[in-house]
């Protein structure tokens, strides 16, 4: 599946969580930032950039910056404590899967983490709820057609 727009690998990222809900142990997925978070635990994903490169001999890249964050709620009994240890899991969780499906399902041609193993950790708002979580920076790279020159 070719795939440029950034929407597509937004919603690819969603798919690929939302397909293992379960063993993440997510309440909800979202493909898009909502305006407010009702359902936690839940991962959330948005744009944060992109650029054209020049490949090295191979054509040109699009490469598509994201970010995924995963919140738990913290105004639960046992509060920050309790939020801490619901939210530990999902670091290496998220990491593996990731790790395990590298181009999206085939949305793109290879996705990973902007720093191997790296990401975020700690309090977090979102439409004014204050929860704590963790952020993944991400690249997704969707190689363009080889460029040909005629000599």
């Amino acid at each position: 599946m070719a795939v440029s727009e950034f929407d597509d690998i937004l919603r690819a990222s969603a798919e690929l969580e939302e397909a293992n809900k379960a063993v993440l142990g997510l309440t909800k997925v979202y493909d898009h930032p909502p305006e407010s978070l009702e359902q936690f635990p839940c991962s959330v994903r948005y744009g944060m950039g992109g650029t054209l490169r020049h490949s090295r001999g191979l054509g040109l890249d699009n490469l598509f910056y994201f970010r995924v964050e995963v919140h738990v709620e913290r105004a639960r009994p046992g509060g920050l404590a309790h939020a801490d240890q619901k939210l530990m899991p999902f670091i290496r969780a998220i990491q593996r899967l990731y790790a395990a499906n590298l181009s999206l399902n085939g949305a793109c041609d290879i996705c990973e983490f902007e720093q191997p193993n790296s990401f975020e950790y700690g309090e977090l708002e979102w439409g004014g709820v204050k929860t704590l979580g963790v952020r993944f920076n991400m690249w997704a790279k969707y190689m363009l057609a080889p460029i040909t020159v005629d000599l």
